[in-house]
């Protein structure tokens, strides 16, 4: 399995980055090739997730399991595949 992980200096309060890592909805805005995200029910662990991939000119909808969800901390998810 590939896992992809990044890690960035952001000079901006921890509250107000989860606040946007949290915003689902708001990935299309700052995420390149989404141009749709949300959640399928309540944030929280094992919640759901889909986003809306656009790459060569194709798009494609991707449902997530949340696998990690520790508020202010840390949040991913795996792929449950192409719907």
């Amino acid at each position: 399995m590939t896992v992809l992980s990044r890690e960035i200096e952001i000079p901006l309060p921890p509250d107000l980055i989860w606040a946007w890592l949290a915003d689902v909805g708001r990935w299309p805005g700052w995420m390149t090739g989404v141009s749709e995200a949300g959640w399928d029910g309540e944030p929280g662990p094992a919640a759901r997730l889909h986003l809306v991939l656009h790459h060569l000119q194709q798009e494609r909808r991707v449902d997530a399991e949340v696998t990690s969800f520790r508020p202010g901390t840390a949040l991913a998810f795996r792929p449950l595949g192409p719907s």
